[in-house]
């Protein structure tokens, strides 16, 4: 069988449903709405959180700096989105 390679990690996806618990009252449709209204911001923080976490992993013990892990996954990272 063959593997394909990912090219996508930790995806987040949100339905009306996911709403369900914080607004019972709401129809399907304004959940569409508030999330079809909202999405750029949802995204955004969701971006920025991810970031924040893949940083605190890369200066993880097993990643860090003083890590042949880290010091390549450090240098990908950089390839990709450059120095800042």
């Amino acid at each position: 069988m063959r593997q394909t390679r990912r090219q996508y990690f930790a995806v987040v996806r949100w339905q009306p449903e996911d709403l369900e618990d914080a607004r019972p009252n709401w129809t399907r449709k304004e959940c569409v709405e508030f999330l079809q209204s909202c999405e750029d911001k949802i995204q955004d923080y969701m971006v920025e959180k991810g970031w924040d976490m893949i940083d605190h992993c890369l200066d993880s013990e097993e990643y860090g700096e003083g890590s042949e892990a880290g010091r390549v996954t450090k240098g990908i990272i950089k390839e990709i989105i450059g120095d800042e």
